[in-house]
């Protein structure tokens, strides 16, 4: 195998070492801060105080971590943050009025208007030969005839467009649909490696603030 295979396995072998690695990005994430507290109490000392503000930086990490879920959630669901709400209830508060204001009303009438649409034929008369009165009547269903095909064209196209607008609102809640299932898919996966650190923290945080004292006299 030439010096050249080998750099290039080498570099394969590192990126897929690389990708397995940051599945436990995670529990790295979970660990670290712990580590560092029990780095930080070595170095320190294990005294009584000590493990106390280690506990509540473990604990208020934990809540911090939390909040960031929740945040993310909403942003994903396009919620407002707390603090647009907050902003927008400061906003919409009250303000008292600079001068009286008097109201007029006015009343308006409405107009209706109404369109109608006729057809205007043309009868035969009994006095008039039977040619003639079958001319017209030739004509009359030739203007029948006109009618109907036009009425039927207008029939088919309105039915064209509304079906045209079935499938675009079919096709648009399709789309919403596989958008929401990946935004759940998303929050339930990462919101439950979110929670397993917060959770971890909170649990440490919480033991060594409680048992401060204990830890202290065995350590």
């Amino acid at each position: 195998m030439s010096s050249v295979d080998r750099k290039a396995l080498t570099l394969i072998w590192l990126k897929q070492l690389g990708r397995w690695l940051a599945r436990l990005r995670m529990a790295v994430l979970a660990i670290l801060p712990i580590v560092s507290v029990i780095a930080w109490l070595w170095l320190v000392g294990c005294t009584e105080p000590h493990f106390r503000w280690s506990g509540l930086f473990l604990q208020t990490l934990g809540v911090f971590n939390v909040a960031i879920g929740v945040a993310s959630t909403r942003r994903q669901f396009g919620r407002p943050s707390l603090a647009d709400r907050v902003e927008a209830f400061i906003r919409e508060r009250p303000r008292f009025p600079k001068s009286a204001i008097v109201a007029v009303g006015a009343s308006l009438g409405g107009i209706s208007t109404s369109a109608a649409v006729g057809t205007v034929g043309v009868t035969a008369s009994t006095a008039q030969p039977i040619d003639a009165r079958v001319l017209v009547l030739e004509k009359q269903m030739q203007e029948i005839m006109i009618n109907a095909t036009r009425d039927k064209t207008e029939l088919l196209q309105k039915l064209a467009e509304h079906q045209n607008l079935i499938e675009a609102e079919s096709t648009s809640r399709s789309t919403a649909d596989v958008e929401i299932h990946q935004k759940l898919e998303m929050t339930a996966t990462g919101g439950l490696d979110l929670t397993l650190c917060g959770a971890a923290w909170l649990l440490f945080g919480s033991t060594l603030g409680s048992l401060s004292v204990e830890l202290a006299r065995v350590l």
